[in-house]
C-alpha cells in the first residue's frame, strides 16, 4: 500500500510539472501530443513532446477517440519535462499508432488536458466541437482486437462495398459514401439474400461491437463531428463509413423482413445506425447542400444516448455538448464543481424557460420503483434524472395532439422554484390500476410475454358492466385500441401496418381466440395474434393500464397509483399523470441556499408521475368550452 501511495504521489508531481511547463489559455488554445517513433534502447517506451497551438491558427493534428477503461494508470509516456501516467489501453494505442520515421501529431484528451484542473477541463470540454471538427482525421482506437474482430472487419468491408445493392440512399450515411438506390421488389430481394448471410455471421459482428469503445458516450460527438474517421483494431483498420453502411443494411433487414427480427444482433448496430443519421445531419448542415437538414437538439441527443457509459454522470450532458446546434438558444456552461443535481436541474430549466413544454416527457417518478429506484430525491420531479430509467416517449413522433390547440402556459421564476406552474385541465382521477399486474412482473410488457390470459381477464373485467365507452364506441374496441395506443406510433405501425379500424380489430379478435384456445403464440410470426401481441409489447415497457373514475381507459407509467390525477397541459401532445402531495413535503432546490426565508408554497402541489395515453383525449378534445372552463395552474415540484 505504501509503495502504491508513493507511486501515485510521484505521478501527480510529474504531471503537475509537465503542465506547469506548458500552460495554455484553455478558452482558446490546446496542447498537441507529438508521438515520436520507437527508439532504442527500449522501443516499448513511449516518448513524446507536448506543444501548444491556437485553434484559430488551424493547426494540423489527428484526434484520438478511445475508451479510457478503469482509472488505473500502470503505463507512462516520457516527455522532456518528466512523464505522465496513462492507462494500458491508451499505451497500446500509442504504440500501435507510432510512425516508424517521423512524429505523429495527436490530440489525446487524457494527455492534452490537465485532468486534475477542473477549470481547464471545463473550458476544454466547451471546445470539443471545435477540436473534433477541425481535426484532419479522427482515429478511433477500438482495442488490440482478436481473430473474431479481424473476421468482422473483413465482413463489414465486403458488405459496405456492395451497399448499393441494399437500397441505401445518400441521405442515410455520410455524403462522401457513393451509393445508389434500389427500391421496391428489388430491394426486398437484395435484403432477403443478405439476411441469411448475416445470420451466419452475426456472432463475429456482435463480438466486434461489444468492444468497450462502442459503449462510450464521448464517442458520439467524436465520431459525428470529424469530416474523416478511421477505426483501428490492433493493426487492422476500417473506414468509419464502411461500418455506417453495414449498420444501415442490418437495420433495413430488421425493418423490412419481419422474420429477421428473430435473429439476435447486438443493439449497438442500431446505435451505430443512429450515429450514421446524426453524422449525416451535421455533414449536410455544414456543407449547405440541403437547407432542410436540421440536426436534433441537444436534449434529444442526450435522451437518445442516455444508456452510453461515462464515469461522471454530469457528462451525460457535457459529453454531448459538441453536438449542440448553433441556433439552439440555450446556454450550458461546463462546470465540474457543480453537483449532479444542479447540472441536471439547470439543463431542464434551460428548455422550460424557452417554453419547451415537451421536455416534461423525459421525466416522472412513475417509471422508478419507489423502494428500489435510483432517482435522486434532491431533484424536482419535473427535472430529468439522466441516471434513472427513461422509457420510450409517447410524444416522439408527434402522433398525438391532446392539448396542442393552445400555447404552453409555464410559470417559472426564482421565487417559485423548485415549483413550476403549468396550465391545463384535469380530465380524470385514476380509479383502477395495478390489478393489471402480477407480483412477478415489472410492467405490462411482462404480462404480454408470460401471462396472456391476464390480458383477457382484464378485458372481461372492464367490459362486463357496460357495452359502450364514454366516446360512444363499443367498449371492447376501445380496450383493444388502448393496448396499442390506437396504432398511432411508428413502432406499432411497423408491426400492424396501416389497416382500417375493422382490420385492426380483427387482429385483436384473432389474439383473443388464440389465447382462449390455448394456442402457442411466439410473438414473431405473421399471424394476426402474433402481430397484435408484438405491437402491444412495444408500447408496454414500464407501463401500466388504468381506468379513470369516469370510465376512460389509459396507459400510463408503471407506478401509477389509485387517486393519481390525469391532466392535459396546454400546448402538450399527451396527457400526464400527477400525484398530489402535501404542501409541506418539499424537494430541496439544489440551486438554492439553505435557510431561504420565504418559500413559495401553494395549497395544491403535485409530483409529476409521467406522460400517458387516454383513449378519447388525444386530439384536442379539451378545446371544448366545458373543458376550458376548468383550466387551472398545476404547481409541480
Amino acid at each position: 500500500m505504501s509503495s502504491e501511495t508513493s507511486s501515485n504521489e510521484e505521478d501527480r508531481v510529474s504531471s503537475a510539472a509537465s503542465y506547469s511547463e506548458l500552460p495554455i489559455d484553455p478558452k482558446l488554445e490546446i496542447r498537441i501530443l507529438e508521438l515520436l517513433p520507437p527508439a532504442s534502447p527500449d522501443p516499448t517506451e513511449i516518448h513524446c513532446n507536448l506543444t501548444t497551438a491556437r485553434l484559430a491558427d488551424k493547426p494540423s493534428y489527428e484526434a484520438l477517440s478511445y475508451a479510457w477503461g478503469d482509472a488505473v494508470f500502470p503505463e507512462k509516456i516520457y516527455l522532456p519535462t518528466g512523464y505522465l501516467a496513462i492507462t494500458s489501453n491508451l499505451a497500446a494505442a500509442l504504440r500501435q499508432l507510432r510512425l516508424p520515421n517521423r512524429p505523429r501529431r495527436l490530440w489525446v484528451d487524457a494527455v492534452c488536458i490537465n485532468q486534475i484542473d477542473d477549470n481547464e477541463k471545463g473550458h476544454q470540454v466547451m471546445l470539443m466541437a471545435q477540436i473534433f471538427s477541425a481535426t484532419t482525421r479522427a482515429v478511433g482506437w477500438l482495442g488490440e482486437g482478436n481473430a473474431e474482430t479481424e473476421a468482422a472487419i473483413d465482413i463489414i468491408k465486403e458488405l459496405a462495398s456492395n451497399a448499393w445493392r441494399f437500397g441505401i440512399p445518400d441521405s442515410e450515411i455520410d455524403i462522401q459514401l457513393r451509393v445508389s438506390s434500389v427500391i421496391g421488389a428489388g430491394l426486398k430481394k437484395a435484403l432477403k439474400v443478405v439476411a441469411d448471410q448475416l445470420d451466419v455471421q452475426r456472432k463475429v459482428l456482435n463480438a466486434f461491437l461489444n468492444q468497450p469503445w462502442f459503449s462510450r458516450l464521448w464517442v458520439v460527438q467524436e465520431a459525428c463531428l470529424p469530416s474523416k474517421m478511421i477505426l483501428c483494431n490492433g493493426s487492422n483498420t476500417l473506414n468509419w463509413n464502411d461500418l455506417l453502411a453495414t449498420s444501415i443494411i442490418i437495420l433495413k433487414c430488421m425493418t423490412s423482413i419481419k422474420s429477421f427480427l428473430r435473429r439476435v444482433f447486438d443493439s449497438k448496430f442500431e446505435e451505430v445506425g443512429l450515429l450514421a443519421v446524426t453524422q449525416q445531419e451535421f455533414a449536410l448542415a455544414r456543407s449547405g447542400r440541403r437547407t432542410d437538414a436540421k440536426p436534433r437538439d441537444l436534449h434529444t441527443m442526450v435522451y437518445l444516448h442516455q444508456n452510453k457509459a461515462c464515469s461522471n454522470p454530469v457528462d451525460k450532458i457535457y459529453g454531448l455538448l459538441g453536438l449542440k446546434k448553433a441556433d439552439e438558444l440555450i446556454e450550458v456552461v461546463v462546470d465540474y464543481s457543480r453537483s449532479i443535481e444542479e447540472v441536471y436541474q439547470a439543463f431542464t430549466l434551460a428548455y422550460l424557460q424557452k417554453n419547451n413544454i415537451l421536455i416534461l416527457h423525459y421525466t416522472g417518478i412513475g417509471y422508478t420503483d419507489p423502494l428500489h429506484g435510483h432517482r435522486s430525491g434532491k431533484l424536482p420531479t419535473w427535472a430529468t434524472d439522466w441516471r434513472s430509467n427513461i422509457p420510450t416517449k409517447f410524444s416522439d413522433q408527434s402522433a398525438f395532439n391532446a392539448g396542442t390547440s393552445f400555447s404552453p402556459g409555464l410559470q417559472i421564476d426564482q421565487i417559485t422554484l423548485p415549483l413550476i406552474g403549468v396550465t391545463g385541465v384535469q380530465i380524470g382521477v385514476v380509479a383502477d390500476e395495478t390489478s393489471t399486474l402480477t407480483l412477478e412482473s415489472e410492467s405490462l410488457m411482462e404480462i404480454w410475454m408470460f401471462y396472456l390470459e391476464r390480458i383477457m381477464s382484464i378485458k372481461r373485467q372492464v367490459t362486463k358492466s357496460r357495452k359502450l365507452y364514454p366516446t360512444g364506441e363499443v367498449i371492447g374496441d376501445a380496450f383493444s385500441r388502448t393496448l396499442v395506443l390506437d396504432n398511432r406510433l411508428s413502432g406499432t405501425v411497423m408491426w400492424i401496418g396501416n389497416p382500417s379500424e375493422k382490420e385492426s380489430q380483427a387482429l385483436w379478435t384473432e389474439l383473443e381466440h388464440a389465447v382462449n384456445s390455448k394456442e402457442t403464440i411466439t410473438g414473431f410470426g405473421s399471424s394476426g395474434a402474433e402481430i397484435f401481441r408484438s405491437a402491444a409489447r412495444f408500447v408496454s415497457t414500464n407501463r401500466n393500464f388504468f381506468i379513470t373514475e369516469s370510465g376512460y381507459f389509459g396507459m400510463g407509467p408503471r407506478y401509477t397509483k389509485l387517486g393519481d390525477v390525469v391532466v392535459v397541459f396546454d400546448g402538450d401532445q399527451t396527457p400526464f399523470v400527477l400525484r398530489q402531495i402535501k404542501s409541506d413535503e418539499h424537494t430541496v432546490d439544489p440551486n438554492m441556499e439553505e435557510n431561504t426565508e420565504a418559500r413559495f408554497s401553494p395549497d395544491e402541489q403535485y409530483e409529476l408521475v409521467g406522460e400517458c395515453y387516454v383513449h378519447g383525449f388525444m386530439d384536442n378534445e379539451v378545446a371544448a368550452p366545458e373543458w376550458r372552463a376548468k383550466k387551472q395552474t398545476f404547481w409541480i415540484r
